[in-house]
């Protein structure tokens, strides 16, 4: 499991899963406002705005906030707290003040997160796995598939702009053992059906 945001998916899980080192809890919400006057006071350059209200331009990154601005954003920040509280204490079946305590943006180790109730029992994905097997009942063959998610649209980018490769375990081992691999992971795709053909034919246009 993880910290922040990785809690709060976890926080409505049966049970919670953590290594004794783990980072965990940051159960906190903060919010960044850029402020780049000083930037522009730095290179000499000015910025004119027009509004039709007080705050019309807000958020605006070239001048600092104002009082009634700052307020503004620390109430929606609370707000953001709060709910995140009620919601963690909802999926771990504790109250909302206990919840409070631990958290306010604190980080805990696993060990310690479990000494305060964020985590239910020390261990790693091979244990949860077990427990989840027992919970729904399953039969000690049952498969585990894992989903990869793949590469988003940011990380694409962010690999594009700085040309960044993601090497594959396989790039360490002898070809002659990559197409091995290969061939059963294409098997594994047929796997449960009546008939399968195996054609060393290639089809040419």
């Amino acid at each position: 499991m993880a910290a922040s945001g990785g809690y709060l998916i976890s926080s409505p899980g049966t049970k919670i899963f953590a290594t004794p080192a783990s980072i965990s809890g940051s159960i906190g919400v903060i919010s960044i406002m850029p402020n780049l006057s000083g930037l522009l006071e730095h290179f000499e350059i000015g910025v004119d705005t027009v509004a039709t209200a007080e705050s019309a331009d807000f958020p605006n990154i070239f001048r600092p906030l104002d009082e009634v601005e700052l307020t503004h954003i620390s109430d929606l920040v609370m707000e953001e707290y709060d709910e995140l509280v009620s919601t963690v204490a909802a999926g771990r079946n504790s109250s909302e003040e206990s919840i409070d305590e631990v958290a306010q943006g604190r980080i805990w180790s696993g060990k310690q997160a479990q000494e305060r109730n964020l985590v239910d029992e020390l261990g790693g994905l091979t244990e949860a796995v077990a427990v989840a097997r027992v919970l729904e009942k399953l039969n000690e063959n049952a498969r585990i598939i894992e989903i990869n998610p793949g590469v988003n649209h940011m990380q694409s980018i962010l690999r594009t702009a700085f040309d960044i490769q993601q090497k594959s375990p396989l790039d360490t081992l002898p070809q002659d053992l990559v197409d091995i691999i290969e061939f059963y992971r294409i098997l594994a795709k047929f796997e449960g059906e009546h008939t399968l053909y195996l054609m060393p034919y290639v089809q040419q246009p």
